[in-house]
């Protein structure tokens, strides 16, 4: 009889389960959807590290420093938080929730946040890397790519961000592929993830035409405080009182077309395929072409906008080149799995240098090898090398 009823009772159970269901008309609600939701619960939850340990997050998370036990259980403390971006990560759908009818007075604090919670999530990785957990410190540190994707489809500021998280997370990527720790199929795997998930284009399309449509929506006579304050200028005044001496809305009007026109300009260089030295040029007679045109009232509005936009071509040009030369020093590492040893030569078919075109150059150090581009970074006037460690 008491066998009989241990079997019947769990029937009984989700019968009465399935009951209150129904009297109370719906299921158990779902978790969120939108990744955003999460994210924001993280914030909420993560510990901000005090004035002492505010460094050791940066040095750790760079890889500059090594994680004590103290700065462990400073993560083991923030675990919550931990948990929850990587659970927003596995989300599709992320809206932050920004007010863009607010032009350029839209409040944006996930940004700063989205960046704390990234510096904590690649610490943790490191952490497990150093542990011997090489595998799942990887796909920790591919979460955070998904963390800067969610960010990297609004305004320029925000493609910005992306670019910084990318730039801190495939660093530990590849000192964790350095270690010795993964197979060669592993790293190869590795390599194709992060080839597929490097944006390419489309993210800085798109951040160019959300901040088009930003900054047009805010040119209007009551908002030209707006305008120069983002432009970082000053005399709204004074700026007022001239484009209503220039015709008013009907200025207006023409200012918006120029600067429509300059945006889509700098938007055809940023999204087309030629080489770097070329786009380069482009951009730089795009704007100096602007500077030089102070007898046309209508451009007062792009010059105070959209000059500075010049740095984020660069910006995006950098962030490609450091790609690449991530991806070319995966498959070196890849072969060096194979055969317990650097390649005497840079294998072939590998991703170009961006500034010139061609393979990179080559080169094994004291604690590993170095990739070198072939022509200069035309904005910082210097040639960009990529250094590499590897166990020995």
């Amino acid at each position: 009889m008491f066998a009989r009823s241990q079997k019947i009772l769990p029937v009984v159970v989700l019968a009465w389960f399935v009951a209150g269901l129904c009297r109370y008309g719906h299921a158990a609600a779902p978790d969120p959807q939108d990744a955003a939701v999460l994210y924001y619960q993280a914030f909420l939850v993560y510990q901000q590290p005090d004035d002492a340990m505010k460094p050791t997050v940066s040095d750790v998370a760079g890889g500059e420093a090594a994680p004590t036990d103290e700065f462990r259980q400073y993560i083991a403390k923030n675990r919550a938080a931990i948990d929850l971006a990587i659970a927003a990560t596995r989300l599709d759908t992320c809206s932050w929730g920004v007010r863009y009818s607010e032009g350029f007075n839209a409040l944006m604090p996930h940004l700063a946040q989205i960046r704390n919670l990234a510096r904590l999530v690649i610490c943790d990785a490191r952490i497990m890397a150093m542990d011997g957990k090489a595998e799942p410190a990887l796909v920790r540190c591919l979460a955070v790519r998904k963390m800067s994707r969610h960010v990297n489809d609004e305004i320029l500021i925000s493609y910005l961000v992306s670019v910084a998280m990318n730039s801190i997370t495939d660093k530990a990527i590849l000192d964790i592929a350095g270690s010795g720790q993964l197979s060669a199929a592993k790293l190869r795997q590795t390599k194709g993830i992060l080839e597929s998930m490097s944006g390419g284009k489309d993210a800085i399309r798109r951040a160019m035409a959300v901040e088009k449509d930003v900054a047009l929506k805010s040119m209007t006579a009551d908002r030209i405080g707006e305008l120069v304050q983002a432009g970082g200028a000053s005399g709204a005044e004074d700026i007022h009182k001239k484009l209503q001496e220039a015709g008013g809305e009907e200025f207006l009007t023409r200012c918006r077309k120029h600067y429509s026109d300059f945006i889509d300009a700098m938007t055809r260089i940023m999204t087309s395929d030629m080489p770097y030295a070329e786009g380069y040029a482009a951009m730089d007679k795009l704007v100096k072409d602007l500077e030089a045109a102070t007898d046309e009232p209508s451009a007062v509005l792009t010059r105070l906008l959209g000059a500075s936009i010049q740095k984020v071509y660069s910006m995006q040009m950098r962030d490609q080149g450091r790609v690449n030369a991530h991806l070319a020093a995966l498959e070196i590492l890849a072969v060096t799995a194979e055969t317990g040893q650097l390649p005497p030569a840079l294998p072939t078919g590998l991703p170009k240098d961006i500034y010139s075109g061609k393979d990179f150059l080559y080169g094994k150090t004291s604690q590993g090898f170095v990739l070198t581009a072939n022509a200069k970074d035309l904005d910082k006037d210097i040639v960009q090398k990529y250094e590499f460690k590897v166990a020995r």
